[in-house]
C-alpha cells in the first residue's frame, strides 16, 4: 500500500517532458511540421518510405514538413509507422488557472 502511495504521489512523465521543454524555450517553437520532419530523420526514413508506410502521398508529405495545415487523421497517419501517437501539451503548465 506504501509503494502505490509512493506512485500516485510521484510527478507524472508528462508533466516533467513539459516541464523540461518550458524551461529550454522550446514551447511554443516545436511545430507539427518540424515534428514530423524531425522523426522522420530520426528513424532513417525517406519521404518516399514514410510515404508507403503511412499511405500518405509523398507530395503531401512534402507540403505538410512545409508547413502546410494537416488533418488530425494524417498525421496520426504518418506517426503511427514512426511508433508515436500525437500528444497535445498546454501552453502553460498550470492547468488550474486555465478555463
Amino acid at each position: 500500500m506504501e509503494e502505490l502511495k509512493k506512485m500516485l504521489a510521484a510527478p507524472a512523465p508528462l508533466d516533467e517532458v513539459a516541464e523540461a521543454v518550458r524551461l529550454a524555450g522550446a514551447w511554443r517553437s516545436w511545430t507539427f511540421e518540424r515534428q514530423v520532419w524531425y522523426m522522420r530523420k530520426h528513424h532513417e526514413m525517406t519521404q518516399a518510405e514514410l510515404s508507403r508506410r503511412s499511405g500518405v502521398s509523398q507530395h503531401r508529405i512534402s507540403r505538410i514538413e512545409d508547413g502546410e495545415d494537416l488533418k488530425l487523421s494524417t498525421l496520426r497517419a504518418l506517426w503511427r509507422p514512426l511508433g508515436y501517437k500525437p500528444l497535445m501539451l498546454p501552453d502553460t503548465i498550470n492547468m488550474a488557472s486555465e478555463p
